[in-house]
C-alpha cells in the first residue's frame, strides 16, 4: 500500500533531497510481485551509501515502472530462455550517479535506438501502447538535469535503458 501511495503521490513538482534507495525499495515494493507473477528473475545490484539526489520521488519512480512495463513487454513470448530484468546503480564519479535497467527480450534495432525517445514511437502493436513511455521519462530525466539513453546489441539481444542523475551538492 505504501508503495502505491508513494506512486499515486500528489506532487507539488518541488524538488527535495532524496535516497535513491528508498525510491528503488518503493518501487520494489510495487513490482516484484508482478515480476513473479510473470516468472522474470529479478536481479538488483545496489551498492551500500548511496548518494543523494535532487528530485521528485513519484516522478523518478514512473521512470523505473516505464523501464519495467516495457521490459515485461520485451520479455512477452520468451520460452526458450529464462526471463531477466536487472537493476543496477553504480556511482559514476563525484557528479553523477548511473541507475541501468536491463532485459533479455526481444531488443531494439540499431537504428530504432535514436528515436525510441520520440513522441508517439513504439516497438509494440498499435493496440498495446501509445509511444509516450519513454517520451515522457526523457522530459522527467530533462527535468531533473540527468541523461538518458538505450543500447541494444540489436532483436533478439535484450535492452539496457541509463538514466544518469547530478548526485546533490
Amino acid at each position: 500500500v505504501d508503495a502505491i501511495q508513494d506512486l499515486g503521490q500528489r506532487t507539488t513538482g518541488e524538488f527535495s533531497i532524496l535516497r535513491l534507495e528508498e525510491i528503488i525499495g518503493s518501487f520494489s515494493k510495487l513490482y516484484e510481485p508482478i515480476f513473479k507473477n510473470e516468472a522474470v528473475y529479478f536481479i538488483k545490484e545496489i551498492p551500500q551509501n548511496l548518494p543523494l539526489v535532487r528530485g521528485v520521488k513519484t516522478e523518478l519512480m514512473q521512470i523505473l515502472v516505464i523501464f519495467s512495463n516495457n521490459a515485461l513487454h520485451a520479455l512477452l513470448g520468451t520460452q526458450e530462455r529464462q526471463k531477466k530484468i536487472k537493476l543496477r546503480v553504480e556511482i559514476v564519479n563525484s557528479e553523477w550517479v548511473r541507475i541501468s535497467f536491463s532485459d533479455n527480450g526481444y531488443g531494439i534495432a540499431k537504428e530504432k535506438l535514436q528515436t525510441i525517445f520520440a513522441p508517439f514511437v513504439t516497438t509494440k502493436a498499435s493496440t498495446e501502447g501509445t509511444g509516450m513511455g519513454l517520451y515522457n521519462a526523457k522530459k522527467i530525466i530533462d527535468r531533473h538535469k540527468g541523461k538518458i539513453w538505450a543500447e541494444s546489441e540489436g532483436e533478439g539481444k535484450g535492452a539496457t535503458f541509463f538514466v544518469e542523475l547530478p548526485i546533490a551538492k
